[in-house]
């Protein structure tokens, strides 16, 4: 045993004579405090990004919807990019929203399948609320692609300014069948 660690640790000294290049740095300084509220992004980052992708698996088209939550000021667009590998066209749709408590962050912080029905649970005791400008279920309908090739169309929304602000959950329905853990968090 003793000697299975004495050869772990020479080789580990070994492997770091190797990088004789790697040194820390003289120059320490210490990390920026975060700060509660991100800052406002430059143009490339003004519109937010979300993804669902329809794939098919055993005949049936499934769907992956994330991040498991975006993060947007007032006034900024939220884009979902749908991307389309069924061989039919899906109707996607982003739908009941709501608003949730101060602090509560439970579906996209859950560590298991018992936490998440239990958000899913407490989520629909939330008011409904509508942070976007205009009606409240965006959809959008992607055609597949041709011979096999991967369709895609973007579903934008604008937050309102006035959305209130905080974490909202959401559904993505796809065909009508929901994937519901995703979050948007709305920023002043």
């Amino acid at each position: 045993m003793r000697t299975a660690a004495l050869a772990g640790v020479l080789g580990v000294a070994g492997a770091l004579g190797l990088l004789p290049g790697c040194r820390p740095s003289r120059d320490v300084t210490s990390t920026p405090a975060a700060s509660p509220t991100p800052g406002r992004p430059t143009d490339y980052g003004a519109q937010r990004w979300g993804l669902v992708v329809l794939y098919l698996r055993d005949g049936v088209c499934r769907h992956l919807a994330g991040p498991p939550r975006i993060g947007a000021h007032r006034g900024e667009k939220i884009t979902w990019r749908v991307y389309n590998h069924c061989g039919k066209t899906a109707n996607v749709s982003i739908t009941d929203l709501r608003l949730a408590p101060s602090g509560w962050s439970r579906i996209s912080g859950a560590a298991d399948k018992a936490q998440l029905r239990d958000a899913y649970r407490e989520r629909a005791t939330h008011p409904s609320r509508n942070p976007f400008e205009g009606e409240p279920t965006r959809s959008a309908s992607v055609a597949p692609g041709e011979r096999g090739a991967l369709a895609w169309s973007d579903l934008t929304v604008g937050v309102g300014s006035r959305a209130d602000v905080g974490v909202y959950t959401y559904l993505t329905l796809v065909d009508g069948r929901p994937d519901d853990d995703q979050e948007i968090e709305i920023w002043p």
